[in-house]
């Protein structure tokens, strides 16, 4: 009777299925060259209610999904790339389930022979690439920058027995930038490119939402508060020159700026200045904002070059586009940092820094597609020290108290600092409203300074917390991290890891 019984459920299960359309795949075609994502293309309506599809690529499984409608299909996304699919033939195989009574049953299966193709056919001159930035004037692009901040802290002891914190997610954004070359040149026989970096405004809005450093709230800047500053580079990226052009009314007078300004500073990598092939590796430099706001009409250059290893991992199609898979890397230990400052502005004494910047670069246009970087900083921190954390508007203030940067305060109040005398940054006519840069480590920052002439009032005394408060954690009376501690309580060292990620991709 039971036998009588999944005979008779086999045969309604196939009635089903024939009435709703045939399970196969119509896309791609038997024999076609894939590459990226492919778009496998099942006929809607060909999956009954309850069921699902398992993904097989060379008899692998991969997952088992429901996949998105898309016009008169399902569609599944089958990233090679992501996949690790290597280049050559491959069989994509899909397999229709339906789980009835608790129990799976398989009802059909359809597949196809493809040819991956992510970087066959991208010829490699025996030379190597020369690898160069193509400018072309009046050419305006647009970049999407998504940027992820995590933090976590682990005293040495716990270190040492191989105890791992757990990370605070602080930030996550995103924004658009633009880099249009406004003219081209030439500087000591390299071609040269005067490029134009402003932040944009969101997508089908007149302002753009921001977070201002030493707080996790967001900020929404108007569309004209969004200002330019110039780099001139040469094609492998080196900088020439930067400019920030003061702004004149029509009576030649110098204008009253807004409140608040924002620019944006995010260089472009170094290219190596040899001809390169896949594995090729090089001593090279990677650029880094590096200029104080209140410097920024006194210097003629915003970014310097630390020293890197430069790598070429290969090549490969990405967006419809061939490209050079570029790697820039640096690791400064503690004796590197001996004589350096806190880079990533956390507090603490800084004792570790790896950066690490990938990025595809299309042959056959000279043109960053995108660029992902990734910085991690290990600092020694003081924690149960007397006196309290940074105030809102200010950089954090050290153990104990200390001196904090001007605030938000748009009367020239200063951020109060564990009790430390407050400070403003002046150029003469009055304190610049705000900055956005890359720090010479590569951490991503807005840094904001309101306020009128002069000095702000003094900072008030510390909060009731012992410890630090982290940059990016907002303002704060005591250590983002752990149980905070009443004044006088002794210091224990402790290990503070910040990460960043900001990845940059080609938007337009």
């Amino acid at each position: 009777m039971k036998r009588l019984t999944l005979a008779a459920f086999a045969i309604l299960l196939s009635a089903a299925l024939c009435a709703q359309g045939t399970f196969t795949i119509r896309r791609p075609l038997e024999g076609s060259s894939v590459r990226e994502t492919v778009k496998v293309r099942i006929p809607k309506g060909s999956i009954p209610e309850g069921g699902y599809i398992g993904v097989y690529v060379n008899d692998r499984f991969l997952e088992a999904v429901m996949p998105d409608i898309e016009g008169t299909d399902y569609v599944y996304n089958l990233d090679t790339q992501a996949r690790g699919i290597a280049d050559g033939p491959a069989k994509i195989e899909t397999r229709l389930y339906n789980e009835t009574g608790g129990k799976v049953y398989e009802l059909g299966r359809s597949s196809v022979n493809v040819v991956v193709d992510n970087q066959t056919t991208i010829k490699i001159p025996a030379n190597g690439f020369k690898l160069r930035y193509n400018f072309v004037p009046g050419i305006e692009r647009v970049y999407r920058l998504d940027i992820e901040q995590e933090a976590s802290m682990i005293s040495q002891a716990q270190a040492r027995l191989g105890g791992r914190a757990p990370s605070l997610s602080l930030t996550t954004r995103t924004n658009r930038l633009l880099y249009a070359v406004d003219s081209v040149g030439s500087y000591e026989g390299q071609r040269t490119g005067l490029m134009r970096i402003q932040i944009l405004p969101d997508k089908g809005k007149a302002t753009a939402t921001v977070v201002i450093e030493g707080s996790n709230q967001p900020v929404v800047a108007s569309e004209h508060d969004l200002m330019p500053l110039y780099l001139k580079i040469t094609d492998v990226g080196r900088e020439v020159f930067g400019a920030l052009p003061a702004y004149f009314g029509l009576d030649l007078q110098s204008g009253q700026e807004p409140s608040t300004n924002y620019y944006a500073l995010l260089p472009w990598p170094l290219l190596p200045s040899k001809q390169v092939k896949p594995g090729d590796s090089w001593s090279g430099g990677q650029p880094f904002g590096n200029v104080q706001f209140s410097e920024m009409r006194r210097v003629d250059k915003f970014t310097q070059v630390l020293p890197s290893r430069g790598e070429f991992l290969g090549v490969r199609w990405y967006k419809g586009l061939p490209c050079a898979l570029i790697k820039q890397t640096i690791s400064l230990g503690a004796e590197d940092l001996k004589n350096v400052r806190n880079l990533n502005s956390v507090a603490g004494e800084a004792a570790k820094i790896d950066f690490t910047s990938t990025m595809y670069f299309a042959l056959d246009r000279g043109l960053m597609v995108r660029n992902e970087v990734n910085l991690t900083q290990e600092s020694l921190v003081d924690v149960g020290a007397t006196g309290g954390g940074a105030a809102g508007g200010g950089r954090a203030g050290g153990p104990g108290g200390g001196r904090g940067l001007a605030g938000a305060g748009d009367d020239g109040d200063s951020g109060g600092g564990g009790g430390g005398r407050g400070t403003t940054r002046d150029d003469g006519h009055r304190l610049w409203p705000s900055d956005w840069f890359v720090n010479p480590d590569g951490s991503f920052q807005i840094r904001q300074n309101r306020g009128g002439r002069g000095g702000g009032r003094q900072g008030g005394p510390g909060g009731p917390g012992g410890g630090p408060a982290m940059q990016g954690s907002g303002p704060g009376t005591g250590s983002t991290f752990g149980q905070r501690t009443g004044g006088g309580a002794a210091n224990q060292k402790m290990i503070s890891r910040s990460r960043i990620t900001f990845t940059l991709e080609l938007e337009r």
